[in-house]
């Protein structure tokens, strides 16, 4: 199986992936994903394929590959698998497989369904892939580790695979810098980007950086969209512990219903939470970045003087180019 073979493959795959919606024969798959894990709905399920399905695409991955060498050593990748959000670890698993290597997934028991649904679907597409694809109960005899994990398990990652040649990724958070000059599209994205998998994920944004003059009243006729009674039990259960121990501990908060919005120079709100911090002079929100760049993984704005900006409403759509605790894995594994 040439890059080629396996390009064209992930292309169709992807084509699956933009039509889940309106295949049933599917259904049945996204029930079990729902019941494995209390976090996944069926619309975020969908929304994580659709975005995949868009990454995908012939010139895309063509473009992206073309700044590789690929040597097609077969070595074995071990990947521990988290489980916040629907697919994670796919982009892993689309780097190791499509660089010609064995794919070693260690799936966590709330998040065993979906990426061995898609390597079915990979290998219906081409069977050589039944090769290159195993999801053993443990990983050992590794030529590389990818990890995910918190900060604590990062700890573990690294004295258990202390011989193995690794990368492991730590925990991390998204912010959005505005300027009050947003418009009413930029700030219904900027829901998405906060409420989309409940906040569990890296890209998601957990605090926003305003100016002194900016009405936060003003984001909650935007954020309503987002009812709490419709989000998730769990995601409503966090909410109103959240609101508890604030009235307990005497903290203020501004309350949207489905969101406490918190000042606060912390990067890390827990879910339920959105954090926010005033600022008079844009170079010192700038500073604040650069000094955390470690602990951020996407900055959304529409103000040119920051850096490597993400538009509003794209942080849960990422690219090939948007790696992972900005750590191109494909890199690493052709260069093993």
């Amino acid at each position: 199986m040439i890059l080629k073979d396996r390009i064209i493959a992930f292309v169709e795959l992807g084509n699956l992936f933009l039509k889940i919606k309106k295949n049933t024969s599917y259904k049945n798959h996204l029930k079990r994903a729902e019941l494995n894990n209390s976090w996944f709905t069926k619309s975020s399920i969908i929304h994580a394929f659709e975005a995949l399905g868009n990454m995908l695409q012939y010139d895309k991955l063509n473009n992206w590959i073309s700044n590789y060498y690929i040597d097609d050593q077969a070595r074995k990748i071990g990947v521990v698998v988290p489980s916040n959000i629907p697919l994670v670890g796919f982009y892993d698993f689309l780097c190791v497989l499509i660089s010609g290597n064995v794919f070693l997934g260690k799936l966590s028991k709330s998040n065993n369904v979906l990426l061995p649904f898609v390597a079915k679907l990979l290998c219906d597409i081409n069977p050589e892939f039944q090769k290159k694809i195993f999801f053993p109960d443990s990983l050992s005899k590794l030529d590389f580790l990818i990890a995910t994990g918190s900060d604590n398990t990062s700890h573990y990652f690294e004295y258990f695979f202390r011989d193995t040649k690794k990368i492991i990724r730590k925990n991390r958070n998204s912010v959005a810098v505005l300027d009050g000059c947003e418009t009413a599209d930029d700030l219904i994205r900027l829901s998405d980007d906060i409420f989309m998998y409940f906040g569990l994920g890296c890209r998601n944004v957990s605090k926003i950086f305003i100016p002194k003059s900016f009405d936060l009243l003003e984001l909650n006729f935007f954020f309503r969209r987002y009812l709490k009674n419709k989000l998730n039990i769990n995601y409503s259960n966090n909410y109103d512990y959240q609101k508890i121990m604030c009235d307990m501990n005497s903290l203020n908060y501004i309350d949207f219903d489905n969101l406490l919005l918190i000042q606060s120079e912390k990067l890390d709100a827990p879910i339920g939470v959105l954090y926010y911090e005033k600022y008079n002079n844009i170079s010192n929100v700038k500073n604040f970045i650069d000094q955390h760049e470690l602990q951020i993984q996407c900055v959304v704005s529409n103000i040119t003087v920051m850096d490597d900006l993400i538009r509003f409403g794209m942080t849960q759509r990422p690219s090939l180019f948007d790696f992972p605790d900005n750590v191109d894995i494909m890199k690493f594994l052709t260069n093993i």
